[in-house]
């Protein structure tokens, strides 16, 4: 997974956004039915050092998967949401 930063340093502050891999970050996963059905959560997991993630969804089917990064800010930094859209068909 990768996201998106802003971090602010300097004086005067400079601005620089940065983009990469998503290390160690807590991710929610969602699942609709339909293009029209609301998101439900049925899952997180964390990311590993590299961005990477695994998660195992309990009673899978053909529906459509999101898997979101919240929003943070802290210590000069910004970091804004992803969201990866996945679909799965039941076998």
């Amino acid at each position: 997974m990768t996201g998106t930063t802003l971090r602010q340093q300097g004086r005067p502050p400079i601005c620089e956004e940065i983009t990469g891999p998503v290390p160690n970050q807590p991710v929610v996963i969602q699942q609709r039915t339909s293009p029209t059905a609301a998101w439900t959560t049925v899952g997180s997991t964390k990311t590993d050092a590299n961005g990477k993630y695994t998660a195992v969804v309990k009673n899978p089917g053909h529906r459509e998967y999101r898997v979101l990064r919240l929003d943070s800010a802290g210590d000069g930094r910004a970091s804004y949401g992803l969201t990866r859209l996945d679909h799965f068909h039941k076998l």
